[in-house]
């Protein structure tokens, strides 16, 4: 087993930790740890390491005096795989020194992550963005420095080992540090900034080594105790969750907007070979897909149970999940399922009458190729139609169904047509025709036509401006915001009322996380910018919250991005429009309108002579 060490960072949403052996990647849900740079236990070598950042998705390490030729200073840590490498692969293969004017010791990165602080031999306090080196911002005046953390606007100094006072802060708009005597000696481990103030690190005395504290606002005190007795090791936030590792290799996380004294043991989806679909759709309200798919693997789970969970869940909730099997040992997987089995799913999907009493036959592509059940049964197609793509369908030649925008296009030697509930599709072979009616387009598993998720904030969001912040829904087309290169005109605004549910409740990003200069409530599919990625609000490990009826907003600007309340979001894609009947249409308006057909949905919708209603479709 591995001896993990205080060197520990996050890449804004995993865990990346040094131990005795190497570097390890975390799973920041389940705790499972893969290592991913190795590190010979006989080198010594893990032991000269000196601290892990991340910044523009670039991993950091600083190397102290070592005996293995490696000069000492700070190193860029190239992306696996390259050509030759693969995780696992001698951590000297994969790093690239950076020519520094002085040596680094310590080194924090800036909650947005574009931000390297690191502190020199000499006390020299320096800032560096991956492009410009040696930024002097001032001196530490602690001496010796035993770690960094950084927040919206303070950096936190640790001096070392015996400093008398535990904390020095650091206004970025000053060059002095001020003292902050907290009564208790820091043994020279890490320590990491959470929210509301709230500041973690792990210290030493007479009667109790090792312990995990947390600071208030205030620099109060209260000790945190892990479930497992041992003690704690390192310690690291993204921002809003605490992560933290003991001496036993346990890895705990702490909500510190919601429980900043409660560390909670992380474990793996706890799954078995007789797992049903309902505990496994249990676990998918706490774990992502891909955890789920891994522990489904190691158990052995037969593969119907997994699919109709994932189906359940996708219809459920209006997500697509699905596309966690591409490049999994699951792509491809079919199973058929009871029409009793899917009772809920067909309810979820409002789908009643012959057609419910039919089982249904769920197909997951391998390679872009589609497996078609008997015409007899339902089939699933269980695709993700957020994603672009075009599949062939086994034994069918020159037959594809393309998804666009969320438009699902079925093409055969006889012409296209866009697929909408109600339709139908005829498939034709050397055996004969075979024609397959749409029962759902949700049966696809993606948001389909009736359940596009939102991608918006609320009204009150603050947008940035060149003239400043503004609220979102005070602003109109023509107006010019700003964006992370320049400033973009409003093309088209997006307005929708939403109920709530968790397809459709916010989650909270708070003040200080990801830049953010408030709290944001920001839609579940959203993407927000984290460390040169954009990643979707509800795969950050942020906390949900029902605020009831919902009414969204989201600004078109041609593809560029926007900061809203200093957090860079995605803008609204362009909208595209899709084909439905005059049927789906009415019921569309009678659910969402009462049944009345307003100004703003007659301007925004086209009667076409065939009796079908092209809508604008947002993505």
């Amino acid at each position: 087993m591995p001896t993990f060490t205080p060197v520990m960072t996050t890449d804004g949403v995993n865990i990346w930790a040094l131990a005795d052996d190497g570097i390890y990647f975390i799973n920041s849900r389940t705790g499972e740890k893969t290592l991913y740079y190795d590190v010979p236990t006989n080198s010594g070598l893990s032991a000269t390491i000196k601290s892990l950042a991340i910044i523009n998705t670039n991993l950091y390490i600083i190397i102290g005096q070592n005996t293995n030729d490696v000069d000492p200073g700070l190193y860029k840590v190239s992306k696996l795989p390259l050509p030759g490498l693969s995780v696992g692969s001698p951590l000297l293969d994969c790093i690239e020194y950076v020519t520094m004017s002085e040596t680094p010791v310590q080194m924090t990165a800036s909650l947005d992550g574009t931000t390297l602080y690191y502190v020199t031999e000499g006390g020299g306090l320096y800032a560096y963005n991956g492009f410009t080196l040696n930024q002097n911002i001032g001196s530490t005046s602690a001496g010796t420095t035993s770690s960094l953390a950084a927040s919206g606007g303070t950096l936190f100094i640790q001096p070392g080992f015996g400093f008398n006072s535990a904390l020095l802060t650091r206004n970025f708009a000053s060059n002095n540090p001020t003292l902050i005597d907290t009564g208790i000696v820091i043994e020279g481990k890490n320590i990491t900034y959470g929210m509301s103030g709230n500041l973690y690190t792990i210290f030493v005395n007479d009667t109790q080594p090792h312990g995990l504290i947390v600071y208030d606002a205030s620099y109060n005190i209260s000790i945190i105790s892990l479930t497992e007795g041992e003690a704690a090791c390192a310690v690291a936030s993204n921002g809003g969750d605490v992560f933290v590792i003991d001496n036993a290799g346990n890895v705990y996380s702490i909500e510190s907007m919601i429980s900043p004294t409660t560390a909670t043991l992380l474990v793996p989806p706890q799954l078995t070979n007789d797992s049903t679909a309902e505990n496994i759709a249990s676990a998918l309200e706490s774990y992502r897909p891909a955890d789920i798919i891994n522990a489904a693997v190691s158990a052995n789970l037969p593969t119907g149970p997994l699919l109709l969970a994932f189906a359940q869940h996708a219809a459920t909730n209006g997500t697509s999940i699905f596309s966690s099997y591409v490049g999994t040992s699951l792509a491809g997987a079919t199973a058929t399922v009871s029409a009793a089995s899917a009772a809920a799913l067909y309810s979820s999907l409002d789908i009643s009458g012959d057609a419910a009493t039919k089982d249904i036959f769920i197909s997951v592509p391998n390679a872009g190729v589609i497996t078609l059940g008997s015409t007899t049964i339902n089939t699933s197609l269980a695709i993700d139609d957020t994603v672009n793509a075009t599949y062939t369908f086994a034994g069918y030649p020159n037959h594809t169904l393309s998804i666009a925008s969320g438009v699902q296009t079925f093409t055969s030697p006889s012409g296209s047509k866009v697929l909408s509930k109600g339709s139908t599709f005829t498939l034709t072979n050397a055996s004969g025709s075979f024609t397959y009616s749409v029962l759902s387009l949700d049966l696809t598993f993606g948001q389909g036509v009736l359940a596009a998720p939102p991608v918006c904030f609320l009204g009150d969001a603050p947008v940035k401006t060149p003239s400043g912040y503004r609220r979102m829904d005070s602003l109109k087309v023509g107006d010019r915001v700003s964006t992370p290169t320049g400033t973009a005109v409003i093309q088209n605004i997006h307005c929708q009322n939403y109920a709530a549910g968790p397809s459709a409740n916010p989650y909270v990003i708070p003040k200080g996380r990801f830049g953010a200069t408030q709290e944001l409530l920001i839609s579940p599919r959203h993407k927000v910018a984290v460390n040169g990625r954009m990643v979707e609000a509800r795969d950050l490990g942020l906390q949900q919250r029902d605020v009831g009826q919902l009414t969204y907003y989201n600004l078109g600007l041609k593809g560029a991005n926007m900061i809203v309340a200093g957090v860079t979001v995605e803008s609204l894609a362009s909208l595209t429009r899709i084909i439905i009947s005059r049927a789906e249409f009415n019921r569309i308006v009678a659910a969402q309108h009462g049944g009345r057909i307003t100004p703003e949905i007659a301007a925004a919708c086209r009667f076409l002579q065939d009796g079908t209603v092209s809508v604008p479709a947002l993505r």
